[in-house]
């Protein structure tokens, strides 16, 4: 598999309402490396969800054989760079002007090990 995506909605009086996406996908010519990606919806920011699919999404790389993420991400936005730092203590950042491309090596989870892990009441996620 080179491309994961896992979505995460809620549905709110009978409506389903997409909260944040965090996908990869395997890079040509490198099969243990993976180009990632995390949106998560501006109203449900630093409640957990972001930190939820990410570990979710490096649980099933490692499973599909993929050693490290890398993605490039915004100088300003330090919560994400906090948060892949947290989880992934020993990633590398590279200040590239305006961006900060962050190589992370993917610890050795299971989604198992990932199920306690929960964001704010009311939001779920579901691999697609």
């Amino acid at each position: 598999m080179n491309h994961l995506a896992i979505g995460a909605i809620r549905t709110q009086a009978g409506r389903p309402e997409g909260l944040g996406v965090a996908r990869f996908v395997r890079l040509e010519g490198r099969p243990a490396v993976a180009d990632v990606a995390i949106t998560v919806l501006d109203h449900v920011q630093r409640k957990g969800l972001g930190r939820l699919l990410l570990t979710r999404l490096m649980a099933a790389a490692r499973e599909r054989g993929i050693q490290r993420f890398e993605s490039d991400v915004l100088a300003t936005n330090a919560a994400m760079r906090r948060l892949v730092r947290s989880l992934v203590p020993g990633t590398i950042e590279r200040a590239d002007g305006r961006t900060v491309r962050m190589e992370m090596p993917l610890p050795r989870w299971s989604v198992e090990s990932t199920r306690s892990m929960s964001p704010s009441p009311g939001a779920s996620s579901s691999t697609r």
